[in-house]
């Protein structure tokens, strides 16, 4: 299988080459972490899920399909003929870090996220899945890929946008923070009321001091 390995590589590099909507990369994960490779057609979420230092094995998950146990030099391949090579294990020590894994990655561009300028942090603190179920944690603020977009936004890159502006009750939650702390009708009447109050109060304030000013003036 060893010498397998670099044809492999050879032939998926190749492949990627002929299909501009692929990707072809050579890379490295620590256990648990995530990297996002673009196309022209959307992105792959590649994750190092675990590492068997017993059995020398890792397992990954592309976009969600996770792979069988992998060893070193072997390579599995998914759903849409996309492909990960284990090139290498590294097992550290708990104390001395994570365990490691270096490999190439082959996305054919069949079935990537509609998805682009995808956030690594956004993935790895579990802000959105980009599963298409909008989970407990998830919020169309920082994942409207799973959850969609209130107030009849579009939800383009997982960001939220409004051709017509936000409407009254979109700035009121945004203001206050939170969709559970939003202003009931009373509580928008009261807060109109204190506006239009403060507004008077500037202009009264403002119509004083022009006063205080020519009085000032006509004494010197």
């Amino acid at each position: 299988m060893k010498k397998l390995v670099p044809y492999l590589a050879i032939v998926l590099l190749l492949a990627s080459e002929a299909f501009p909507t692929s990707v072809f990369v050579r890379d490295r994960l620590e256990e648990g972490e995530s990297k996002v490779y673009e196309t022209s057609e959307g992105s792959y979420i590649v994750k190092l899920v675990s590492v068997s230092d017993v059995e020398n094995k890792a397992l990954f998950e592309v976009n969600h399909e996770r792979s069988s146990a992998i060893k070193k030099d072997g390579s599995f391949q998914f759903e849409d003929q996309s492909e990960i090579v284990l090139m290498q294990l590294v097992v550290n020590d708990a104390d001395t870090g994570a365990d490691e894994a270096a490999y190439y990655f082959y996305g054919s561009g069949e079935k990537p996220l509609k998805a682009w300028n995808i956030s690594r942090a956004s993935v790895e603190k579990s802000l959105c899945n980009f599963d298409g179920i909008c989970g407990k944690e998830e919020t169309s603020q920082a994942c409207c890929f799973d959850c969609s977009c209130e107030f009849e936004g579009i939800c383009a890159n997982n960001t939220c946008t409004y051709p017509e502006g936000l409407p009254e009750e979109a700035l009121d939650i945004l203001e206050t923070g939170s969709e559970k702390t939003a202003l009931t009708p009373g509580e928008k009447k009261t807060k109109s009321a204190a506006r239009a109050l403060t507004l008077v109060a500037f202009l009264v304030m403002a119509s004083l001091a022009y006063t205080i000013y020519r009085t000032r003036r006509r004494r010197f």
